[in-house]
Formats: C-alpha cells, sequence, structure tokens
C-alpha cells in the first residue's frame, strides 16, 4: 500500500548527505533557476540550503502569475494558464484556526484538459507549514522579479483594482448552491490586502467561511475549496465552497 506523500514539515531543517552538499552556493542557485515555479514547494523540502536560495527574490518572482498587474501568486490564479484549469486549494478549517492546506484538483475538468508536466506532483502536498506560504499574496516590486509563466508585458496584463471573495455551500445531490457571505476589497482603500502574505489571506478565507450563520454552533473541520472563479472588470474573485448533504433534514458537511 503506497504511503502518503510527506509533508513539508517531515524534511524540514534536514541536511542530506550528499557531494552536492559541497558545491559553493552559486552553483546551487543556477541549477534552481531552470526549475518551474511549481518545483519550488518540493525542492525548498531537500535542505536547508535550498529553501533559503528559493526565498531569495530573485527566485520567488517566478512563483507569480504575469497575466495580471499586480501579480498575484500562482496558488490563487489560473489566469491566462489553461493547463491549470481545474485546480484548487483544500482548506481545513477548525475551532478557529486552519489546520491544513493542499492544492488540489476537479477529476472533471482535467480530464478534459493537457495539465502542465509537474503538476499532478503538488497535489495532494501539505503546504500549512511551507515557506512558500511566507511569500507575499501580490509581488512587490515586480519590475525587478525574475519573470514567471505568462507575458511579461504590463500593456496585456489585467489590471486589478479590487479582490472578491464569494463563500457559498453546494448541495451534490440537489445540484443546489447558495450564497453565505460575500465581501470585495478596493485595493485604494484597502491597501492592507495588498500586503498580506499567502498565509495570512488563507486565514482570512477560513474565518470568512467559518463566520457565515451557516456554521453557528459547528465544531467539527471545515472542508473549503477555494477556486479562482474569474478574472475580469479590473476584480480577482474567489470562491470559498463548501459541499454539503442533507439527510433527514439535517446537513452534513463534506
Amino acid at each position: 500500500m503506497p504511503s502518503e506523500k510527506p509533508s513539508y514539515s517531515d524534511a524540514e531543517g534536514s541536511q542530506p548527505t550528499s557531494p552536492i552538499n559541497a558545491l559553493p552556493a552559486e552553483l546551487h542557485a543556477e541549477i534552481l533557476s531552470y526549475l518551474p515555479w511549481r518545483s519550488h514547494l518540493i525542492c525548498m523540502g531537500v535542505c536547508t540550503t535550498w529553501r533559503e536560495i528559493l526565498r531569495d527574490y530573485k527566485f520567488q518572482g517566478k512563483r507569480y502569475n504575469t497575466n495580471t498587474d499586480p501579480r498575484v501568486h500562482h496558488l490563487f490564479s489560473t489566469a491566462g494558464q489553461p493547463d491549470r484549469l481545474g485546480q484548487f486549494l483544500k482548506i481545513i478549517y477548525q475551532e478557529g484556526k486552519v489546520v491544513s492546506v493542499k492544492e488540489a484538483a476537479s477529476k472533471e475538468i482535467i480530464s478534459e484538459i493537457k495539465v502542465a508536466e509537474g503538476e499532478q506532483a503538488i497535489w495532494g502536498l501539505e503546504l500549512w507549514k511551507h515557506p512558500i506560504l511566507d511569500d507575499p499574496l501580490f509581488l512587490p516590486n515586480a519590475d525587478n522579479a525574475t519573470v514567471g509563466v505568462g507575458s511579461s508585458d504590463k500593456g496585456n496584463c489585467e489590471k486589478l483594482e479590487e479582490m472578491a471573495l464569494i463563500a457559498l455551500w453546494v448541495d451534490t445531490d440537489a445540484d443546489k448552491m447558495e450564497n453565505m457571505r460575500f465581501n470585495r476589497w478596493e485595493f485604494k482603500q484597502n491597501p492592507e490586502v495588498k500586503k498580506m502574505k499567502v498565509s495570512e489571506f488563507i486565514t482570512l478565507v477560513g474565518n470568512f467561511v467559518a463566520e457565515a450563520g451557516f456554521f453557528l454552533g459547528y465544531k467539527g473541520k471545515i472542508p473549503i475549496e477555494l477556486v479562482n472563479l474569474e478574472l475580469g472588470q479590473s476584480r480577482l474573485h474567489f470562491g470559498a465552497g463548501i459541499r454539503v448533504k442533507y439527510h433527514d433534514g439535517k446537513k452534513a458537511i463534506l
């Protein structure tokens, strides 16, 4: 029986005994520079040297979508990347805090598209203790960053002026959906939103969903599927959904 994927914390602080550790930091950086952003999620857990190199701003820039202005972290945007459609973050929230974050994908959608090479390697990887969550939600000083996937021409970017978040529940048996909460943050009036870390945004999403009246008195785990619903009209729009079913008039969270 195959073992589960290790969490980042399983490898954190490890320093494998290997001749590669004798290489100068500049050569490590040269090797890592050829990797796509998704490989950073794996390589940050290999050793301390690689983790610190990949935290550097030069490498951090690869982890942002260049189809938006400001650039938003790849974990939260599929804009201009058809090979990432159907992917989402699965957040587990319990007793007032986030306890797990993993990237996942919709089987129905990915069966119809060509998934990017190496993409599936990060599905199911535990990210909540991962240093990549220390990245900013939006990349500051983007002009000085290494270009990642997408167009680097700002004229072709979607100029973002606000972010919106909708919390909803989906009854998969009855094919029914209902909105629970909605909010939007204009960047001009809420500049703190653009300065949030990835981990802070994930916590905001968890709190936003858990504070909906739907969960009044509920103390169990809340599995949240966070998806990038649309990109347009100067808005980055997220949906935070939960799946439910009803039995004898009582709701059960899947």
